[in-house]
């Protein structure tokens, strides 16, 4: 692979990390759609793919917060909805 390939497979990686501080998460997608086309049989010196695995990791730490947080919420509609229930409040 060469360096400008793994430039941009490192630049996708990063934006793939703004998107998901975003909450944009169709678009990590997209990007990790194409990095991993690019990275298709790929040999990448050892320090390149720690980079792009930290990356990575950041993103992965970041989707299992937001859907944590989505969890919580389901719970806390769960919650309201049963409240109202129990209340005679409307179905």
């Amino acid at each position: 692979m060469s360096g400008a390939s793994q430039a941009e497979a490192l630049e996708l990686s990063r934006r793939m990390l703004e998107a998901a501080r975003g909450g944009a998460w169709e678009e990590v997608a997209a990007l990790d759609e194409r990095r991993r086309e690019l990275l298709a049989g790929a040999a990448l010196p050892p320090a390149t793919w720690e980079a792009l695995l930290a990356l990575h990791e950041e993103v992965l730490a970041l989707a299992e917060r937001a859907r944590q947080e989505a969890l919580e919420g389901l719970e806390g509609l769960r919650r309201g909805q049963a409240a109202r229930k129990a209340y005679g409040g409307c179905p």
